[in-house]
């Protein structure tokens, strides 16, 4: 097993819709990253 951060980042779909994304608009992890969903460092708590 490889050490280290892990390749994923899990997201609670309602912190998406809380979020303000509606139907249609893309989730990527730039958009994740603009709207604070996701700590781009990949460490700590990464949902808000």
């Amino acid at each position: 097993m490889h050490v280290g951060l892990p390749k994923y980042v899990p997201v609670n779909l309602r912190d998406i819709a809380d979020a303000g994304f509606q139907e249609g608009d893309e989730v990527s992890l730039e958009s994740l990253k603009e709207r604070g969903l996701i700590n781009p460092s990949g460490r700590g708590d990464e949902v808000c």
